[in-house]
């Protein structure tokens, strides 16, 4: 025959029958992939997701053969931010596999059981935990051994709008992207602007994802509330290598739920701790500004900051919060007498990374039971000034050396009560109360050995509003100043009631 050679027993060339060289005899062709997509169930952070897989091979990947001594397995690589315990993890889909999981590397190995066809796609599933940053989806790669199959970029799904996710979007569904969590609703008010009152202060709260009350990442999450310019002080604050150190622990605040639908029960003052409550940490109110000494410079120097222990309340979580629904809780605390407009109150949560924002005062609300109540005064924190809108002096005769009765008539915009809270110590920073410090307030002096003296000690030297370091119970004193020739010894005198209706017995 053509092309043999040898004797007896000739060696001659076989002749593909075929066309197609994938048929000539022990022609292997190279395998790949030919498509490999990937979604998510949940773009929120630190949920339970289920990230989905479509494959399909150019080749079938047999779980067993001859020539595969430890069996086929499929890697997919790139699954930063994704999370669960190392080892064994389930997989659920078309064809069976048993996976596993590295936490470190972010790796998915799963071991083919029976074989996956390259004629249909295969569908395949598994959970991980979803990290608690934002973060875009990441790249990932598909590959095998046994069958070799070399890395592969897995497409994200960019199309499929997630069902059950509320404003979702398209792109939501790309694996491992992860929102930023927000507030969809962050108001606060408040029920009175009088000084010196009781006051409650009404928070209502909305997140923009569902949060779970622990995971691996955190045991507990938190509410924190800063700003709160106006809230009673801690009466031991004390200054420590330039920044505050508040030596007492905070104190507790009851919480009260205005809804009824039980959200102060959901809150707490410490991980595990008594529901109702809150932690009010009172220390000083913010330093504006701080003045330190340079020496290379031989002059004072303004140094502008925040203390970090400026007053704040934290709510603890005690268990999930779904997105859009709105958490409202109250808790009350006693103004200052000082009048003040409504400082900017801030808010954020601890565990999950998320910058502090504004809160949203409320300007609307007329308060009932205020008297000329206006649009601002719900502001939390707004403190009314004194006024007297009437205040009118009479007296009984005009002639020289006679007895006179002076008849005094006031009316003021606020309540008055005997006593209030108010400043004893105010300092450019923490000082001993009774040792520095003013109970107004005045500028003090903001340096060295002056600090917290009157700006009239130190001229020429910085000054700054004094902060309020320490409060205590004061009398409401009324003083009538200018008059002017009244031959009468020092002391006390009688006060009369000229309408029979008790205002005498209201002051001493």
């Amino acid at each position: 025959a053509p092309g043999c050679t040898g004797g007896a027993y000739p060696a001659c060339p076989l002749v593909a029958a075929e066309a197609d060289v994938t048929l000539h005899p022990l022609h292997v062709i190279q395998a790949g992939i030919v498509s490999a997509r990937m979604g998510q169930l949940t773009p929120y952070p630190a949920a339970v997701n289920t990230l989905t897989l479509t494959l399909l091979p150019s080749v079938p990947i047999l779980a067993t053969s001859p020539s595969i001594e430890s069996g086929s397995f499929i890697t997919l690589s790139g699954l930063s931010g994704a999370s669960a315990p190392s080892g064994a993890l389930g997989v659920a889909g078309d064809v069976n596999m048993q996976g596993s999981f590295n936490n470190i590397t972010k790796q998915m190995a799963m071991q083919v059981l029976t074989t996956v066809p390259a004629s249909v796609p295969t569908v395949l599933s598994f959970s991980v935990t979803n990290p608690v940053v934002y973060q875009d989806s990441p790249p990932i790669s598909v590959s095998a051994s046994g069958i070799s199959i070399p890395a592969f970029p897995v497409s994200g799904d960019a199309e499929t709008v997630l069902s059950g996710i509320p404003d979702a979007a398209a792109g939501d569904a790309m694996p491992l992207k992860v929102l930023a969590v927000s507030f969809l609703v962050k108001s606060i008010g408040q029920t009175s602007p009088y000084p010196g009152a009781l006051n409650t202060i009404l928070v209502t709260l909305s997140l923009s994802a569902d949060i779970r009350g622990a995971t691996e990442f955190y045991d507990h999450w938190s509410v924190v509330i800063s700003g709160l310019l106006g809230a009673p002080v801690m009466a031991n604050a004390t200054d420590s290598g330039g920044a505050l150190d508040v030596s007492a622990p905070p104190e507790t605040v009851n919480m009260t739920d205005l809804t009824g639908r039980g959200w102060d029960r959901r809150f707490s003052s410490a991980p595990g701790g008594p529901t109702n409550q809150a932690l009010f940490y009172g220390g000083a109110d913010n330093l504006l500004a701080r003045w330190v000494w340079s020496g290379g410079e031989k002059a004072w120097r303004n140094r502008v900051g925040v203390s970090r222990y400026q007053k704040h309340i934290t709510m603890v979580s005690l268990g999930d919060v779904s997105r859009g629904e709105e958490v409202t809780v109250a808790f009350s605390m006693r103004n200052r007498v000082e009048p003040q407009e409504s400082p900017v109150v801030m808010i954020e949560l601890t565990s999950i990374p998320m910058e502090p924002v504004a809160m949203d005062r409320d300007t609307s609300t007329v308060l009932p039971g205020v008297v000329g109540a206006a649009p601002g005064d719900a502001m939390p924190f707004k403190i009314r000034g004194l006024e007297w809108p009437r205040k009118l002096m009479s007296q009984s005769v005009p002639y020289p050396a006679e007895q006179n009765v002076l008849t005094l008539t006031l009316s003021a915009n606020v309540p008055l009560r005997p006593t209030a809270m108010q400043c004893v110590n105010r300092a450019g920073f923490a000082v001993p109360a009774g040792e520095r410090g003013r109970s107004t307030a005045a500028s003090v002096c903001a340096v060295g050995d002056f600090a917290g003296w009157s700006c009239d000690n130190c001229p020429g030297l910085p000054c700054v509003e004094g902060a309020c370091y320490a409060e205590g119970a004061a009398p409401t004193i009324i003083t009538l100043e200018a008059l002017e020739n009244v031959p009468m010894p020092s002391g006390s005198i009688p006060l009369r009631d000229p309408t029979g209706q008790g205002a005498a017995s209201l002051f001493a």
